[in-house]
């Protein structure tokens, strides 16, 4: 109803900041720009999807060590900016049940983080993928949700492989 989307557009329009890709995507330039939202705002969060949505290349001249230097430069951001910091990394094709190795890019981007979350969608190649991987049973309740999120690696607690339904 129209007095609920009023509701939450007021809340949205306080607490959330949608950057303007339009500006460029030299990540050089547009960490700047986050830098000054960031301490402008305040924020608690940043969500950047994706990683291939940024022109990393003058981080360096190997893809691989630009996507290190990436990843070494968020880390380094929320770490002084006391802030969490969300991006996105594609899998490759993978004909298994993905597992952190299937992103795409350097090793890098999984190993320095601190927390990685895997987002699978609930469909017939999951159910038979994770029965074979974790010898789950076909009545197990999370075939019933339409997703899940994996904690795929927990620095602070040493989660992995727990999976949270979705609907």
């Amino acid at each position: 109803d129209d007095a609920t989307d009023l509701k939450i557009a007021k809340w949205l329009a306080e607490r959330f900041h949608l950057y303007n890709n339009e500006y460029g995507n030299n990540f050089v330039e547009v960490i700047k720009g986050f830098e000054k939202v960031i301490d402008e705002k305040k924020l608690d969060l940043l969500v950047l999807d994706n990683l291939m949505a940024f022109d990393i290349s003058d981080l360096s001249d190997s893809k691989w060590e630009a996507q290190s230097q990436f990843v070494l430069s968020l880390c380094s951001l929320a770490k002084s900016r006391n802030l969490h910091i969300a991006f996105v990394a594609h899998p490759r094709k993978s004909q298994g049940f993905l597992r952190l190795d299937d992103v795409s890019g350097s090793n890098d981007i999984v190993n320095r983080v601190d927390n990685a979350f895997i987002v699978h969608r609930v469909n017939e190649d999951f159910k038979r993928l994770s029965r074979e991987m974790f010898k789950w049973k076909e009545d197990n309740p999370i075939y019933q949700a339409t997703n899940v999120i994996e904690i795929a690696k927990d620095r602070d607690f040493g989660h992995q492989d727990v999976f949270i339904p979705l609907w």
